[in-house]
């Protein structure tokens, strides 16, 4: 996974962290919320996460394949 989506992926699974720690430490009538924001933040850098991995299984399909189906012909057969 490239870094910079690793580093965005560990910052928002501690800010989730932090909305779960806020939402349990102070129970208000915003906790609810709170760990409404938490579950979406752990949501973002999971899809983050699984999007690092499909683009890198692609780059890895397209190093290792003859392209020949990916890829429009450039010269028309004939």
């Amino acid at each position: 996974m490239p870094a910079d989506r690793s580093d965005e992926a560990r910052y928002l699974r501690q800010k989730a962290q932090q909305f779960r720690e806020l939402a349990r430490t102070y129970k208000t009538e915003i906790s609810g919320k709170l760990l409404e924001i938490a579950q979406d933040l752990d949501t973002r850098a999971e899809n983050l996460e699984k999007g690092a991995r499909k683009s890198a299984a692609a780059h890895v399909q397209r190093r290792f394949s003859n392209g020949s189906a990916s890829r429009a012909r450039r010269y028309p057969l004939r």
